[in-house]
């Protein structure tokens, strides 16, 4: 790492919970990152709690976990915490049993059912939607809330019909904020965060984003695990959702090199920036533990 600051090590011994971004970080889609795995498995070993927490939220926590386990991990849903989890979770709090519309994947549909909320998609709709269908969705009872997460078949349908809720004062809630992921040596691939600036134009109402960086969802962890924020570390790959996102809960963030930001891109950023982590290491096999 010429050319850059020194970085302070991470040491198993600091710490007695990690938190884990996945992709990036454990996974490049279903392949491994080397040595990350076998790393957690020893943090797990030791008796070390290892909580994954991600913005995908195309995927439910089952899921997840699944994918994990068969890549060699130990992990349950009860261990994972996406975005479309939180999402379901704050919905469920502030309109108990309501109806949303959803522009989203399986997982995060999932996710809000498995807490009650009944969930409208356009999953088989044509992809635009004619006028008058556009115009009766104004002389029909309004739903209660649209969630946005990644839809990789987002539409002109869908962009219209959740505009249209959120016009007539639907509760707007976004899973995360991420512009787009990285495709290998590739470019971004658009993320959430693309389709949320469009519902919020065609909406005129801001969304609430419950995913990394929210400090909602760290206060979800810390309330579910009972977390002491002194010894808990966040590990990621990105400085706007996983580095901020440490910084807003309080505790230590560590960067590794394996997903999208760069030691180059940490280092320019100034002492006390919230996207600035405490760590750095090429990747989590890296972890020190003298």
């Amino acid at each position: 790492m010429s050319g850059v600051p020194a970085w302070l090590p991470l040491r198993a011994a600091c710490f007695d919970t990690f938190l884990f971004d996945i992709d990036g970080v454990l996974l490049h889609g279903t392949t491994p990152v080397a040595g990350a795995l076998e790393q957690v498995g020893r943090l797990q070993a030791a008796n070390k709690r290892c909580v994954f927490v991600t913005n995908n939220s195309t995927r439910s926590r089952k899921v997840i976990a699944a994918g994990l386990t068969a890549a060699g991990l130990a992990a349950r849903a009860e261990d994972v915490i996406s975005s479309a989890s939180a999402a379901a979770a704050h919905l469920a709090a502030e309109k108990p049993g309501c109806t949303a519309f959803v522009v989203g994947e399986a997982g995060l549909l999932e996710e809000l059912e498995l807490r009650g909320i009944s969930c409208v998609s356009l999953q088989d709709y044509p992809t635009r939607l004619p006028e008058a269908h556009f115009r009766a969705l104004f002389t029909q009872p309004p739903l209660d809330a649209v969630v946005c997460g990644l839809d990789t078949t987002f539409t002109s349908a869908k962009l219209a019909t959740a505009a249209a809720h959120l016009q007539r004062g639907a509760l707007f809630i976004g899973t995360n904020p991420d512009a787009g992921d990285r495709v290998h040596d590739a470019g971004l691939t658009p993320g959430c965060g693309a389709l949320l600036a469009a519902l919020e134009v065609a909406g005129g109402v801001q969304a609430h984003v419950v995913g990394k960086p929210a400090s909602q969802l760290i206060e979800q962890l810390v309330e579910r695990y009972k977390l002491d924020r002194s010894r808990t570390v966040m590990i990621g790959d990105r400085l706007d959702t996983d580095m901020a996102f440490a910084h807003a809960g309080g505790i230590a963030s560590c960067l590794v090199l394996t997903g999208v930001a760069s030691a180059a891109q940490a280092a320019a950023l100034p002492e006390g920036h919230p996207q600035r982590p405490k760590f750095l290491m090429p990747a989590v096999a890296d972890l020190v533990w003298e």
